[in-house]
């Protein structure tokens, strides 16, 4: 949310600049930083709003371990997804 905050503003200050080709592209860039950080947030909230860990006292074991795989899968998938939005922030805010 930090990252998100700091790329928001410098959209904002962007938006104060007379349009060039150079603004323009920092913009497209400021935007497609900002909406990656959003889709990794929303993958989370996801993610958190689907997972019951109660569920586990409902299966067996062998179900539960699927189950408990399956959730892992998707939380490294995430993870993947948000360390790589925050890599790209962090680059896109270094470089201004």
């Amino acid at each position: 949310m930090k990252l998100r905050k700091q790329v928001m503003e410098q959209l904002g200050e962007l938006e104060k600049e007379p349009m060039s080709a150079d603004v323009q592209r920092q913009k497209e860039q400021a935007l497609a930083v900002k909406t990656a950080l959003d889709k990794a947030d929303a993958s989370m909230m996801d993610w958190m709003h689907i997972y019951n860990g109660d569920t586990l006292a409902t299966l067996n074991e062998q179900q539960a371990l699927a189950y408990l795989k399956d959730q892992q899968q998707r939380v490294h998938t995430m993870s993947l997804l948000m360390r790589k939005s925050i890599d790209d922030a962090r680059a896109y805010l270094k470089q201004l």
